[in-house]
Order: C-alpha cells, then structure tokens, then sequence
C-alpha cells in the first residue's frame, strides 16, 4: 500500500458477538485500522452522519433495514465512499444484487482468522483505490477542460467563437468563477476586454488592467504581458500586488486568479484570466497546462485570421462539394452544367468536353425530362427538389437514379444556380422488390409480424396480429403504435430503438411489453425487434410478438416458490452460521490462548456443522422445476467443474462432445457433487471419467471401490452417507437436479468396478 494513513471503518452487523470479534481481529491484524461499530442499519446512518469515515463494512440480513437498502441510502450523500458487504449469507444473487447496487466488495464470512486477513486487505485495497481516485480527479480536472478546450478549437470558425468558447467552458468548470480574454492596446498599455463568461456582475466595469508601471499593472494581467507567462495570484485576500482589484473580487467570491498570455510566432493574440473560488487553485502542473493551452488558443486565433482572406473563395467551393456523395453538378438557372465530378464522367460516359454546356435534360428520356425541369424549378424557387428518374448514358444504357438538388447563391445572397447530387438507386429499388415478397410471405406466419415506420406508425400487420389483437389490417396501418399499446411501452420502445441505433453492429433485441385488444384484454407478449435499414441509415423496425401469458404466470409461480425457499434459507443462514462463526472465532483465540488435543475434536465437530448447514441451504434452494435452458456443451462444463472441486492426484476423462439442453447453473452443480463424490469414495488417485450414453444421456464413472448393491435403494436419500464424514445430502441435490430437468439418474458398476450414475432422458441440443 502506498498511502500508510490510518483508516477509518465502521462495521454494521446487528450481532454484538460479530461486530465485537471482528473489531479485535481487525485491530490486531492492522495497527492502521480503526473500528468502529454499528448494530443496525438506522444507528450506522446516525453514525456515519456524526463522524467521518473511509470505509463501510456493513452485513446482509439485519432487522429494519438490510444490507443493501443501506448502501441504497447512504449512496445518495456518499456516491463513492468504499462499501463491503460481509455477510455469512453468500449466494451469486446477493453478491450481483450488492454489485449492481453499487457495493465496493462482497465478502462472505468464513471460519477461522484468516477471513479477517483477507477482510483487511480488501479494506485496504478498497480505500487506496478510492483515494487514488480522488487525486486522479483532482488532476484530471485541468486535463479535461484543456481537453474540451482543444474541442472547441477544431470547431471555431471565428474568432469570436474560440474567445466565447474559451470563456465559456473555464466558468462552468469547478473550481472556477469567471473568466475573460482582454486585448492589449499598446498605445494605451490597458487591457480591453473581447469575451467574459460566469459570475461577473459589472467586475470589468470597475476595474482597470496595464501592462505599465504603474500600480495596475503590476498584478497577473501586466505581468503576463509584460513576461510572457502564466502569472498568479494564489490568495487575492492576502496578495498585495492584487491590492487595486480585491475589493471588487472578494465581493464576488473571486480567491485566485491566473493570468495566461495568449502568444503564438511571438505575436500576443491577448491575455486570458481566470479566477476560482477556492485560494491555492493553480498549482505547478495546472500552471504549465494553462501554458500551452494559450498557445493553442493563440494558434486557433492566428490560424482564422489568415483564413478570413480566403474565406469567400473557399465558402462557395465548400458550399459547391458539401453534397458530394456520388454524382456531384453545379447547373445554371437555365438547367446548363456548369461544373461536375469525375463520377459523373465515369457515369455518363461524356467527356469532359462533351458535358461542357450539355442540359441537365440531355441525360433523360422525353418520359422523365418535364419532371426533372420541374424539379430545377422548385430548388430555384422553394431552396430543394428531389426527383428519381432513369439517367441514360452515352451508351443508351438507363440506370435509375435519385438527383437532389439545393439553391445556389453567391457571397451577396443572390441565386445563381443549382447544385446537387445525383445516386443509383438500383439496389434499393431491388430491395423494395423483395420487401413485398417478404410482405408476402410472413402473411403465412404463424407468430404476429409488424412494421413501424421511424416515427412509429404502423405499415405493415399480418393476418396473426389482426386476428390477436381483433383489430382490422385497414385499422392498424398508417396508426402509431400507441393505439394499441400502452404508453410507458412505447417509451420502452423508442429506447430500444435507441439502443440498436448506438450499436456498431446492431442486430436485434427482445423485450416484454402488453398488448391491448379491442374487446380490453391485455396480453403479455415478447417482442423480437430489428432495424429495417435504408440508404440514410434508419427508416423504421420490424418485429415478431409472441404471447406469453402461460410463461409469465409460470415464472410468478416460480418466484413464489422461490421466495418461500429463499426466507428458509435466510433464516438458516443467518440464525445458524452467525453464532457458529463466533464459536469458531473464539476456538481460534483459545486454541493461540491454551493448546489442547479437545480442541481439535471442537474443530472437528464446527466444520461438521458448518457443511450440514451448507448442504441444507443447497437442498432448500434446489426447486422441483427448471424455469430455463440452454445448450450446454458437457465437455467444456466438466473441465470446468472439474477445477473447482478438491480432487488431489484424481484424474477427468472426457470422452463425449454432446451438447445438451440444461440449466448450466444447475448442471454444474450436479457435475460438481458427482466429482467430489467420486474422490471422496475412489481416494486421491481415482481416475473419472465422463461419457455418453447412445440411448439419450451421459454418465459419470470411476474406478474405485463401488457401491454395494445393498445401499443402492437408499443412496439418493436425504441425510443417508455411507461414510461417517459424509452429510447424505450431495446425491440428494444430484437427484433433485436430475428430477427438475425431468430426466433419470441410476448407479450400477462401472467396467473397473467402480461406481457408474448413468443419466438418461436428456434432450441434445
């Protein structure tokens, strides 16, 4: 650690057993650690709110508030401050839930002294980090305003605009107050004001800058004048070379100033000030930064100034070339060509003397030349047309092609002709060819089908959304989607769309929203949306809606369930593991205190209790369903599980490549339980291997000793161990996985004599 300051901490757990070892610990493990405690969620507030802290060590499962809803409510006065959840209640939930709400660290409690080794250092770890982030920030600041500057500079297109921009950007910048660009006059030695941006309130009013000798111009502004540098006054409440000016600043709440001459070719462009709110603001590193970052702003000043001399030359050729996409034209008010591309060379097949003085209706037909002069009429008179009609070369050949056209006027405003670009459109013609054979096709689909336009007006409906939501196709189309579906999704709508448009690649999403049919039903669906593409990028979406009533009420049923089983857990968890990591806590101080063989037979019997109780958290979470799916590669899993089961010297044979249909969270589990049991009963040196079973499954086997055939009928059952260090819930848990997938599990002998759990009726993916 590189910051070796003492840390604050304060614990929250409603157990005073809990709090009071762990304070000892902690205390004992780090000299620079200070513990303080907190016994639920209302008194840690009080006491966060009193005394100030770097850090919160805070439990899961307390009454009145948990964990969590405290983080939720000190988040709102303390976004940043390090928060570690240390709870004896551990699952992947709680520690995602503690993640996404915003929790520094998760933490799960465990036996013996060595989590509070680990709970130090990632209090450690978390403060450094936090004030890591605090210097970074503070350091940052300068950076990005420099930065957002620089970005401001690009895109000026006059001088007027760098200045305000400059101005603008430095006095909504925290920590600073004001700031101004004054222009020195030498005939007069002052400094003229040009730009000011933040809390003036008539401060260049009542002020006068030189860059004389005199009294005024001994302060920032005449020294970086005169100097040619960055010029600061630290204190303006103790700086007596600010005495002409502090009255005025103090009284808008001015502490420091910085003086930037803005120099460039050794030309001075101006001198920028900018003052903050807090004394001592303009340190070494922001001083040389504030340094080139008026050598930029000079260099954008001199750089628009030699552009203002080319500036109407180069406004027409950018006003002529801002359209080129493909063919670009510039036509007079009489339709004559007066200038073009090479595309339209290569286009048309004239040359460059042939187009000279050809009529923009020399490359139509007699079919298509009215509408085009038409179309030259409206940008001449309206300010743009557009028109689609057949170009034909010098071949005779004819390509379909969009001409948009724009009025073209010169530096007095008046017009002179028109200027454009012309597109083939082949390839969207063939689409729109294909969108009405699609149109044709998902008629026959049996999902509903859509499509909206940008704005959300309904274009297209099959015959199954007309027959789910009884409305009639002619009802539907041209209508915004809002006539059928509530407002806050259609808000949910427009963010998808949203999301897909920000996307690089998008492709598509599915979300749940309701559908309302005429007769007041409200039907739950899942709508599979995607981007209906055009040549400009966006032109509306498309969707597939499927109802999900039965699902939804599945999951409420689930959830139900699930919440029973998750109280049961709670209580398990916190009721039972609290005191026995006191009691562990404590047999490590006595076993330091006063070594005794009794000890170990304790240590023995908490471990014992510590696995009973692990093992009916995972039955009691085990649910009689599998609420999802997915394809699961066996072989890929097991190498998985594989290493993260305690197997000593033991040995994974993969012999299969299926993929199977399974909820891959519970499947792990299974994989686990049946590796750990393998090793358990085989010895260190097993050998596991993992197949598949030609009739729909998989099998687990190995090489050791087997299960006598008189154990078979009870192995499966609750609390039934063959060993006595065993807790006769694993094959339990593997045979209510099995169950909830709706599959079958049996043991036999393997070829070596060993135990074989064959699991059939799997579906393969």
């Amino acid at each position: 650690m590189s910051d070796t300051a003492d840390i604050q901490v304060l614990h929250v757990d409603d157990d005073p057993a809990v709090t009071e070892i762990t304070a000892e610990v902690l205390e004992r493990e780090r000299d620079r650690l200070d513990v303080d405690t907190a016994h639920s969620a209302s008194e840690g507030a009080d006491t966060l709110a009193a005394e100030s802290f770097d850090c919160i060590v805070c439990d899961y499962q307390m009454p009145g508030q948990t964990g969590l809803e405290f983080l939720e409510t000190i988040r709102e006065e303390y976004p940043e401050l390090p928060f570690i959840l240390y709870t004896g209640r551990g699952s992947e939930a709680v520690a995602s839930d503690a993640i996404a709400a915003g929790a520094t660290d998760y933490l799960q409690k465990a036996s013996g002294t060595e989590q509070y080794e680990l709970l130090a250092n990632r209090i450690e770890n978390a403060v450094e980090q936090y004030r890591s982030h605090q210097r970074a920030t503070e350091l940052n600041r300068i950076h990005n305003i420099t930065g957002e500057i620089k970005q401001a500079l690009v895109r000026a297109d006059s001088r007027v605009e760098v200045e305000t921009r400059t101005c603008e950007i430095f006095s909504q910048s925290e920590p600073y107050m004001f700031a101004w660009i004054g222009d020195h006059k030498t005939d007069s030695e002052q400094l003229e004001p040009r730009a000011w941006a933040g809390v003036e309130e008539g401060y260049l009013e009542n002020i006068t800058v030189t860059a004389d000798d005199t009294e005024t111009g001994q302060g920032p502004g005449g020294t970086a004048v005169r100097e040619r540098r960055v010029a600061v006054s630290q204190n303006i409440h103790e700086d007596a070379e600010f005495e002409p000016w502090r009255g005025n600043a103090l009284e808008r709440g001015y502490q420091a100033v910085a003086a930037v001459p803005l120099e460039y070719e050794q030309t001075l462009y101006g001198v920028l000030g900018v003052y903050s709110a807090r004394p001592y603001a303009f340190d070494e590193e922001e001083r040389e930064l504030l340094a080139e970052l008026g050598g930029d702003v000079a260099h954008a000043i001199h750089s628009l100034e030699l552009q203002a001399t080319l500036r109407a030359e180069r406004e027409f050729i950018e006003q002529a070339l801002s359209e080129v996409r493909d063919i670009f034209y510039v036509a007079d008010t009489d339709g004559t060509l007066r200038r073009w591309n090479d595309r339209a060379v290569a286009v048309s097949g004239y040359s460059e003397d042939e187009l000279d003085g050809m009529a923009v209706t020399d490359f139509f037909g007699k079919e298509d030349q009215s509408r085009v002069l038409e179309a030259l009429d409206e940008a001449l008179t309206t300010g743009e047309s557009v028109v689609e009609a057949a170009f034909l070369t010098a071949d005779g050949d004819s390509i379909p092609y969009e001409f948009k056209g724009s009025r073209l006027t010169d530096t007095d405003g008046d017009v002179v002709g028109v200027i454009g670009v012309g597109r083939d459109i082949s390839d969207r013609q063939q689409r729109e060819r294909e969108l009405q054979r699609y149109e044709t096709i998902v008629e026959a689909i049996g999902d509903p089908v859509y499509r909206l336009d940008a704005e959300g007006n309904c274009t297209f409906v099959n015959d199954a959304l007309v027959e789910m939501t009884g409305y009639e196709p002619a009802d539907l189309r041209g209508e915004h989607v809002s006539m059928a579906v509530p407002d806050e999704h259609v808000e949910r709508g427009r963010e998808v769309v949203r999301q897909l448009l920000d996307e690089e690649h998008p492709n598509s999403l599915t979300w749940e929203m309701e559908l309302h049919t005429t007769s007041g039903d409200v039907i739950p669906v899942e709508n599979h949306v995607a981007l209906v593409p055009s040549e400009d990028g966006f032109r509306g979406t498309a969707g597939v809606i499927r109802d999900i009533t039965d699902r939804k009420q599945r999951k409420r049923d689930l959830e139900e369930k699930n919440q029973r089983l998750d109280e049961f857990a709670g209580i398990v968890s916190h009721d039972l593991r609290n005191p026995l990591n006191v009691a562990q806590l404590r047999l490590e101080l006595a076993r330091q205190e006063c070594p005794s063989e009794h000890l170990d037979d304790v240590a023995h019997a908490h471990e014992r209790m510590e696995t009973l109780i692990d093992d009916v958290l995972a039955v009691a979470r085990q649910g009689d369903d599998v609420d999802e799916t997915q394809a699961v590669n066996l072989a890929t899993l097991a190498d998985s599980c594989w290493r993260t089961v305690e197997t000593a010297d033991a040995t994974l044979r993969t012999e299969t490549e299926q993929t199977i249909r399974a909820n891959s969270g519970r499947l792990k589990q299974l994989l686990e339980n049946l590796f750990s049991n393998a090793v358990a009963h085989g010895g260190d040196d097993v050998t596991v291997t993992i197949g598949s079973i030609d009739s729909g499954g998989f099998y687990i086997e190995d090489d050791g000793p087997g299960v006598p055939e008189d154990a078979r009928d009870r192995l499966f059952e609750a609390g039934y161990s063959t060993t006595t260090d065993g807790t006769g819930f694993g094959l339990n848990i593997v045979q209510a996985i099995a169950d909830a997938h709706g599959w079958t599990i049996a043991v036999t002998d393997s070829d070596a004599g060993g135990a074989r759990f064959e699991i059939t009726g799997v579906e393969f993916a």
